[in-house]
This record gives structure tokens, C-alpha cells and sequence, in this order.
């Protein structure tokens, strides 16, 4: 049986909508939802760097800011 989250790309936004079922023997949910928090947060850094070094790359060959 395959979770709908197991097959969502992995980015920071789609890291909120996450949710695991819960089982007698499972982890703890607060350690997992921390652990949850610092990975989304992670993510949307680079995410955010990315995007950057995009725009970065997107001005340095084209830095007129003119099409071709």
C-alpha cells in the first residue's frame, strides 16, 4: 500500500502536508515532527538558494536584461 506522500515530489512546502499513521511500537510523533521541521526548514534554504543562483545565472548571461 503506497502513501500518497511517498510518491509528492520532496520540496519545503509539500514537507507540511506529511502525515504518518500512527502504530503501537512507532516513534515518537513530537521527535518525528521536529525532525520533520528542521528538514522543511533546511529544504526551503535551499531551495531558496537555488532559485537564487538561477537568477544569479539568468542576469550574468543576459545582463541587459534583453531577449534575444
Amino acid at each position: 500500500h503506497v502513501r500518497q506522500w511517498q510518491q509528492m515530489p520532496i520540496t519545503a512546502e509539500g514537507m507540511n502536508n506529511v502525515a504518518f499513521t500512527l502504530s503501537a511500537r512507532g516513534y515518537s510523533p513530537q521527535e518525528v515532527d521536529y525532525f520533520l521541521d528542521r528538514v522543511q526548514q533546511r529544504l526551503a534554504e535551499l531551495e531558496h538558494l537555488e532559485r537564487s543562483q538561477d537568477n544569479q545565472r539568468n542576469q550574468d548571461t543576459n545582463p541587459g536584461g534583453y531577449s534575444s
